[in-house]
């Protein structure tokens, strides 16, 4: 992806400004500087980007993917040919950028969602994974490692750009915002929703025949399945209790789509514990603070409230679909 965006950048011929106006062997340094404050994200993925360009170029940072930074910050450095400085310095900052946009949205709003976490959603920069088991195998590698400290992720991240595209930067970036991964796409979690509901005639049948589906490929895949009633959280439940320990330990989340406050405290208490929960997309509340009637999206305003319906997770499309780049610039000195 940055081989990509690099050749995006600079076409067949190169940047042809820096090319007619500043000798070949010019050395120099520029600096990063926060014009915002938020969470860095993408200094690993800048330093891939350096190495990408030219080798020789050598970046120092005073601070690590995941810091807090402030507006006025000076956040790191790049030495090397200044050609190579301008050449890398858009790509690197697109990336810088969006990244920690989403790691700034993903840490507020995962601070104010607790005891609950956030997750974020599919609805990320379109792109496509190729070598998928590679890709995912590395990101649950640095998904481990931010949980337990960020660093190692943060400064290797090897693999992970060679063989991935966009969503795995959006996904990366909502770890190192404290966020948490919901699946990486179609493949990697059964997510029964309301169309396959529909299709396979009944939550019941839906399940049964996932359940079927995993054991007799021996998959071992998780299955989440989405609700929208109390009937049909109740309808899980008893679909729950009526499998067997294999079967049953294969339903680790349910999805309460659309429900108000007093819905999803009522259906994690029908779950009672048996599986996690995860609250998801409009809801009916009458905050004060919103001016309009008609349900709200998970927001500031609103997910305080909803991370104490007692719900495991609540999803955000906004941290991916929505997100405002945090305003980073870098300078030649």
């Amino acid at each position: 992806v940055i081989d990509l965006a690099l050749t995006e950048d600079a076409g067949d011929i190169g940047d042809i400004t820096s090319l007619a106006t500043i000798p070949p062997d010019d050395q120099g340094v520029a600096s990063f500087l926060a014009k915002a404050d938020g969470v860095l994200a993408g200094a690993a993925v800048a330093n891939m980007v350096f190495q990408a360009v030219d080798p020789e170029l050598k970046a120092e940072w005073a601070v690590v993917d995941g810091a807090e930074i402030t507006k006025g910050m000076r956040i790191g450095e790049v030495r090397g040919s200044v050609h190579s400085l301008l050449r890398a310095e858009r790509v690197a900052l697109n990336f810088m950028q969006r990244m920690s946009g989403v790691a700034t949205a993903t840490k507020r709003m995962a601070d104010a969602a607790q005891p609950a976490r956030i997750l974020e959603t599919r609805k990320t920069v379109p792109g496509q994974n190729a070598q998928v088991s590679g890709v995912l195998s590395n990101l649950l590698v640095c998904k481990a490692t931010f949980q337990s400290g960020w660093a190692t992720c943060s400064r290797d991240g090897s693999g992970l750009l060679s063989t991935s595209r966009l969503r795995l930067l959006d996904k990366w970036s909502v770890l190192i915002g404290g966020g948490e991964n919901h699946r990486m796409g179609l493949f990697d979690m059964l997510l029964i929703k309301d169309n396959h509901v529909a299709a396979a005639g009944g939550i019941t049948p839906a399940v049964t025949r996932a359940c079927k589906y995993l054991a007799e490929r021996n998959l071992a895949l998780p299955i989440e399945v989405e609700t929208r009633t109390m009937d049909e959280v109740r309808e899980v439940v008893q679909v729950m209790d009526a499998m067997g320990d294999d079967e049953r330990s294969r339903i680790v989340r349910v999805m309460l789509d659309n429900m108000s406050l007093e819905q999803m405290t009522e259906a994690v208490g029908i779950i009672g514990g048996r599986c996690d929960t995860e609250a998801s997309g409009k809801y009916p509340l009458p905050f004060p603070t919103l001016a309009r009637d008609d349900g709200s999206n998970v927001t500031m305003e609103t997910v305080n409230a909803i991370g104490q319906t007692g719900v495991t997770y609540i999803s955000s499309g906004a941290l991916t679909h929505s997100v405002i780049a945090l305003d980073i610039s870098m300078n030649i000195e």
